[in-house]
Formats: C-alpha cells, structure tokens, sequence
C-alpha cells in the first residue's frame, strides 16, 4: 500500500507513521485482522500495490499509538505492558499485543493471576452507543485471552480503559447516558475456554475459504432505517416539512403510531424515512470498496450509478 501526502502534514507524521508501522511479528495476522472480516483481508492481499491511504486517515491511529506510549511510562513495575503473545489454531498462527497486565494476587494463597486491560481512544458518542464496550472489543480482548491461556497465564478479568478523545463537560451535566468523564474504565465479559477457542476455530475457518465469503452486516457497519417525524409549516405554496425532525423513530409503525396520537391537533406532521447505510462500505473505511463485488451488487440494488 502507497501512503499519500495530499494536505501537506509535517514530515513528523509521516515519519511517526512509518516507526510504528503495524507488526503481527511472525504469525500469520494479528488478532485484529482474525476478528475481522476476511473479505476486506482477502481483497487487500490482492490488491495491496493498487491501493493509496492518506496519512491524514491514519491521525486518529497515530493519536491511539500515541497515548498507549505515554500511559506505558506510567505502569507499575510489576505490570506486563505491550507483551506479544503467540498461539495456534489448527495451522493458521496468530498473535496479539496486549497493552497492560496487571497481577491479582490472592492473599489466602499466594497465587498470581492477570487483570488484562486494553487502551482505547473513542468519541463520546460511540461509548453513548456502547457503554458495556463494542463488540469488537468483546471479541478483540477475549482472543487475547485466549492467546493468555495458551501461554499459560491465568487471566482473571478483562477490560478496556477508553479515553474519550472529544469529550464535553457540558455534555456529560445534562445527559446521564453521556461519558460522565474523559476516561472511562469498562469490564469485558470473559469467555469460558471452550467459547473463546470455538470463536477462534470460526474465523481462522472464515479467513481460510478458498471462495472469499460476503462481510456480515457488522462487518459492513450496517445501519437500520430511521423514520423522521416532521412538522409540517408555512402554508398554501409554502407550506413545506420541517427541516429539523420533531421525534426520530427506529421502526416505522411506531412513528406512524406517535402521528396519529397528534391527530386533531393544530399541528400537521409527516414521517420520512431515513433509509439504513453501510457505513464502512459508502464511506471506504474498509480501504477496498472500489474493488469489492459484494459492494458493487448493493450499490446497483440501490440504484447507485
């Protein structure tokens, strides 16, 4: 993949970029790449010397690298911080990079076990979204504790610390569902043994298929449709729908359910759909759009031109 420049960034990201290029050191793929979808892998494997990213993409990651540098010089001593750790299923090798372990010691006997803990950078409103943490951090730290038990560690809780990168005080005082701070510490749920492997086992199955299989709608950040209420204002020639919606509705028979409550009263309203998007697919996160059948196929049932 070619790194662009188009806006001129100092040297220094360019730079910084290229120190702390991402390594999943001899293994076949990282636990990120494991956990996603392996259409975007297979496609970026095949076309790795068409493809461009601009370093500008890349500031939030640089900024993520940036604060698990500055939090390692702050671990106690008896931390384990960016340890790599290698495990196998069946012949595929992977391995994952695990930002901080800290011991639990247990004062009746004397045994050492792990709290294991990922640092993430997010926006406000994504952990509005998902306050018991995403799904693809669920997924993310349960096969680094996978990862721990091949290795023999014993890991007793997992979870994610997530610094909210734009996060507002006014905000936070007047919405309880809000960060109600900029760092938030969020428990994971553990997996036994049997289900983290069962999940490993399935997606080391998934990257291996000879016919690359079509992105899940998770793996494509699909978005159901919204339904707008909006008022209706003005009159005769002017009369026109509300630009900003009044009520927004995930279903539709309860926006049309909520409209026909106002009936009688002075105010007219309509309901507008806002139909549902793949978000990581229109917008080209996934970096391989342009070459992907299984996108080209919505973009026609769409009628995308």
């Amino acid at each position: 993949m070619k790194m662009t420049n188009v806006h001129n960034l100092p040297e220094t990201f360019m730079q910084f970029n290229r120190s702390n290029a991402y390594t999943s050191g001899d293994a076949e793929m990282g636990v990120t790449t494991l956990i996603d979808s392996s259409r975007v892998r297979a496609l970026r494997e095949k076309h790795s010397k068409g493809l461009t990213e601009d370093i500008s993409d890349q500031v939030m990651s640089i900024l993520g690298t940036a604060v698990h540098n500055i939090l390692e010089q702050g671990a106690s001593p008896e931390d384990v911080v960016e340890e790599r750790l290698y495990g196998q299923v069946g012949d595929v090798k992977f391995s994952g990079q695990i930002d901080i372990r800290s011991p639990v010691v247990d004062p009746s006997t004397g045994e050492t076990r792990w709290a294991m803990r990922d640092y993430k950078t997010c926006a406000g409103y994504a952990l509005k979204a998902s306050p018991e943490g995403k799904r693809e951090w669920v997924n993310q730290l349960n096969m680094y504790g996978l990862l721990a038990t091949m290795n023999d560690i014993d890991v007793e809780s997992l979870g994610v610390v997530a610094i909210v990168r734009d996060w507002r005080r006014k905000t936070a005082e007047r919405d309880p569902t809000y960060p109600q701070s900029s760092v938030v510490t969020i428990p994971i749920e553990k997996w036994s043994t049997e289900k983290a492997m069962a999940y490993a086992e399935e997606r080391c199955r998934s990257h291996r298929r000879e016919v690359i299989p079509n992105c899940t709608p998770s793996e494509t950040w699909e978005t159901g449709s919204t339904y707008a209420v909006h008022k209706m204002v003005g009159n005769g020639k002017l009369h026109r729908m509300a630009s900003r919606a009044t009520r927004l509705f995930d279903a539709e028979p309860e926006a049309y359910g909520w409209v026909d409550e106002q009936a009688g009263g002075t105010v007219k309203y309509v309901v507008n759909e806002r139909p549902g998007k793949r978000v990581r697919c229109e917008d080209n996160y996934c970096g391989v759009s342009e070459f992907c059948d299984q996108f080209a196929m919505y973009q026609a049932q769409k009628g995308v031109e």
